[in-house]
C-alpha cells in the first residue's frame, strides 16, 4: 500500500479543514476525550476545532451565530408583542 501524504485531505497526514492540525492529531484529541468517529469527523471539518475541545464542542463562530439568532427572535417576539398590544389599544 502507498504511504498516504498532506495532500490527501481524509488521510491521517492530511488536513480536511486547513487549520494546520493534522487529521491524526485531531483524531487522536478526540479519542483521548472521549469522543467517537462523528467527534472526529466535526473537528476534523471544522476548521476552529482541533479536537481539543473534547467531543460535541460547538464552535465559537457557531456560539456567536447561536447568539445572534437568540437575540433576533427576542428583538422579532418583542416587536410581535408590541404590534400585539397597539392593536388591542387601537381597536377599543
Amino acid at each position: 500500500a502507498a504511504a498516504k501524504t498532506r495532500a490527501e485531505p481524509f488521510s491521517g497526514a492530511g488536513d480536511l479543514d486547513g487549520d494546520l492540525v493534522l487529521n491524526r492529531k485531531e483524531y487522536a484529541n478526540i479519542i483521548g476525550a472521549g469522543g467517537d468517529g462523528p467527534d472526529w469527523l466535526r473537528a476534523a471539518s471544522t476548521m476552529m476545532l482541533d479536537g481539543s475541545e473534547g467531543p460535541n464542542a460547538l464552535p465559537v463562530g457557531g456560539l456567536a451565530g447561536l447568539g445572534a439568532l437568540l437575540g433576533g427572535l427576542g428583538v422579532l417576539g418583542a416587536a410581535a408583542i408590541r404590534r400585539k398590544r397597539q392593536r388591542e389599544t387601537s381597536s377599543s
